[in-house]
């Protein structure tokens, strides 16, 4: 998570300053060779666990385990709901929508990084933050829910006539939404799927989770760039804003519906 956060703030900045300085060519090009020394470093730290596996290794994943969770209702609220949602919009309006509308009004890249940037700070700063509060209150639906309607919020203040302030002002509000989010996410996951844990494996809960969750980074140049050239900018951001809305809508039917009714009884005779 460290490393993700430290990429999403020097990435951005680092970035506009190359391609308004070198262009857009060079800096892709800067960007592969520091993705294969990536790569290289990672073929070599998986060669060497793969020499010395560690014990009680789960067994991989399968296709058929979608299924199972498939199944669980609240499984999929904290993940088609939340966490897909979650990448959607951050692909949708930070690395999509917002960098073309800057450029095209003839903002600077190093400008265009710099604000960028303001989102991993807000992660950078929240995130922790909110993992304590999840902790003390217990309560993570209401982090998820928080988190996506800050998120709808973001993305209307992102359409206000493209103005530069609402822009900065939305970023902000994006970043805050989801450091709301992230840490609460994984904890109600493992609340959700303890019976798919104990079936399957924390490995394999993990994997279809994020599996699910980046589908959202896969739809969303697709689905942003239909709203764009059927709406314009600021229509292409106000249906990203209502995708969101449905999606925190039925997070709350999931969550109110399929709430587990012992829960209350447990906790009553616990005390």
């Amino acid at each position: 998570a460290g490393g993700i956060l430290a990429a999403g703030v020097c990435g951005p900045a680092i970035g506009g300053i190359l391609a308004d300085r070198v262009g857009f060519r060079i800096t892709f090009l800067i960007s592969a060779v520091l993705a294969l020394i990536a790569g290289a470093l990672i073929y070599r730290l998986v060669t060497e666990r793969r020499e010395r596996p560690a014990a009680g290794t789960s067994r991989g994943l399968r296709l058929g385990d979608i299924g199972v969770f498939m199944r669980n209702p609240r499984f999929i609220g904290v993940a088609v709901f939340s966490a897909l949602p979650t990448k959607f919009g951050l692909t949708a309006l930070m690395f999509f929508l917002l960098p073309l509308y800057l450029n095209q009004i003839g903002i600077g890249q190093a400008m265009v990084g710099r604000i960028m940037l303001l989102y991993w700070l807000l992660m950078i700063v929240v995130s922790p933050v909110a993992a304590r509060l999840s902790d003390r209150i217990g309560k993570r639906q209401i982090f998820l829910g928080a988190g996506g309607v800050l998120a709808v919020g973001s993305a209307v203040l992102l359409s206000m006539n493209f103005a530069l302030w609402p822009v900065i002002l939305g970023t902000v509000v994006l970043g805050v939404a989801h450091a709301l989010v992230g840490s609460p996410q994984i904890a109600l996951l493992s609340e959700v799927c303890s019976e798919e844990r104990k079936r399957l494996g924390e490995t394999t809960v993990i994997g279809i989770f994020r599996l699910i969750e980046r589908c959202g980074s896969v739809l969303a140049p697709f689905v942003a760039g239909w709203f764009l050239a059927m709406y314009g900018y600021a229509g292409a951001i106000q249906g990203i804003a209502a995708v969101l809305a449905g999606c925190v809508i039925l997070l709350f039917v999931t969550m109110v519906v399929f709430r587990p009714r012992g829960t209350i009884e447990v906790q009553e005779v616990g005390r």
